[in-house]
């Protein structure tokens, strides 16, 4: 017997089956203009739907009847009799649905039913503004078209450590490698259809902690700073406050100080930006008698480790009990490139005053300079914006714009910038002094001494 009659094996519901063959909470297999078709009776009432479950052909007659929802026997896939939709994975896809009519003690199945139009439910109360899923697989997949079935809006995002997108796993182990499965059956969507439903797509991308404190936490840190205090104590009163870039005259696209006071923690009033930290620790959790604690780890030099001693002084304000943990320095970078540590104090130099040198090396996604390992895409896409553009006044509005952002995510903020003098004898010639830089100018082409 071919596959094509087995599927068709059964009655014509076309032409009626007695009522009595179709006891309640039972289900009969059965054929209706040259289609395979379930017939269920259950709870007083009589659905028609398509026989095999989208997923694998798995045969719904045989599966199990829960109220007015159908569930294959094989992976257990669960399908509305009242509408064909797909409400459970692994399945995907609806099963078609047919009108049933009752009469003179016969059931007649008729014309195919057109698909609902699924009404989106009404959330509750409140939503999240967005949505990650972790993982790339059916599980992940089926859950990111639930949302957008159910109605959420919001921006979905599917992060996955594949390098391709969601795909049937299981068919690729089985009747792919033996040959009957061709490769155009292996992904579960077309890539047309994440951008349809708006659903992003991050391959290659492993997430390795869910950290949902983190960000809160981090915020509070930066609202604990005062920086003045850090310049007073450690360069007496010769040092600057600023953000990423270099802080003005002497660096170019440094923020003007009235939009670097509303950055979190730049404030001018320690105590006011101190008290909305603790309000944040309290929503935590965290309290006087609950105090969070965390090693603050730094490279054992003073220029490291003065600043490290005086920021545990200063996180106390907010509930936080830092532990000094000084290293080596041999073995500090190491642990900085394996971002091991909870809080760690640096020093970061930077080779010129230009936005790319900084954002890219310390913030870009990937770069082995990025010691925090903080990611965000959609911000560097600004950092591309940004290098491209040639007006400079435009250009430091985005500059300015991704300092603002980066602030907002507690992305390895920039406590204060040092000052350095330099010392040369009269006899030395040709030597120019820079004022934004002590890296860059140590060629000697043109240097001299007069005796």
């Amino acid at each position: 017997m071919s596959e094509q009659e087995k599927k068709l094996d059964g009655p014509d519901f076309a032409r009626g089956v007695s009522l009595g063959d179709l006891t309640e909470g039972s289900m009969i297999s059965g054929q209706v203009g040259g289609e395979a078709v379930v017939l269920a009776r259950t709870g007083g009432a009589l659905f028609a739907i398509g026989a095999e479950c989208t997923h694998y052909h798995g045969p719904l007659a045989e599966g199990m009847l829960v109220a007015d929802t159908v569930r294959c026997p094989w992976h257990h896939a669960c399908f509305s009799l009242r509408t064909g939709e797909a409400l459970r994975a692994p399945a995907l896809n609806p099963v078609s649905c047919w009108r049933v009519e009752q009469q003179d003690g016969k059931i007649y199945v008729r014309e195919k039913l057109e698909p609902a139009e699924r009404r989106a439910r009404t959330a509750a109360g409140a939503v999240p503004e967005s949505i990650v899923i972790l993982g790339g697989g059916a599980a992940g997949n089926a859950a990111a078209e639930m949302l957008r079935r159910e109605g959420y809006s919001g921006p979905v995002t599917m992060l996955s450590a594949d390098d391709a997108g969601p795909y049937d796993r299981p068919n690729l182990s089985k009747d792919y490698l033996a040959g009957n499965a061709p490769e155009e059956w292996i992904p579960l969507r077309s890539p047309d259809f994440y951008r349809e439903h708006g659903i992003e797509l991050k391959l290659g991308v492993r997430a390795v902690a869910i950290d949902p404190k983190g960000r809160e936490v981090r915020r509070a840190m930066a609202l604990s700073l005062d920086r003045k205090a850090f310049i007073d104590i450690i360069s007496e009163g010769h040092g600057d406050i600023g953000g990423v870039m270099q802080p003005l005259p002497e660096g170019v696209w440094g923020m003007p100080e009235e939009f670097l006071r509303t950055l979190p923690g730049y404030d001018p009033d320690a105590q006011k930006s101190r008290a909305e930290a603790r309000e944040i620790m309290h929503k935590l959790g965290y309290g006087p008698d609950n105090r969070l604690a965390l090693k603050v780890s730094t490279r054992n030099i003073p220029p490291f480790r003065d600043p490290a001693v005086i920021l545990i002084d200063q996180l106390k304000e907010v509930f936080i009990d830092g532990e000094l943990e000084i290293v080596e320095t041999a073995l500090w970078y190491p642990k900085m490139y394996r971002k091991d540590y909870k809080i760690g104090l640096n020093l970061t130099g930077g080779g010129v005053d230009d936005p790319d040198q900084q954002f890219y090396e310390n913030y870009g996604c990937g770069s082995p300079r990025n010691y925090t390992g903080y990611c965000n895409p959609e911000l560097e896409s600004l950092f591309e914006q940004q290098s491209m553009e040639a007006d400079e006044g435009k250009r430091k509005k985005l500059v300015w714009e991704i300092e603002r952002r980066l602030a907002e995510d507690g992305a390895r903020p920039i406590i204060f910038y040092n000052r350095f003098a330099y010392c040369w004898h009269p006899r030395v010639k040709g030597w120019t002094m820079m004022v934004n830089s002590i890296t860059n100018n140590w060629r000697m082409e043109d240097v001299w001494l007069d005796k």
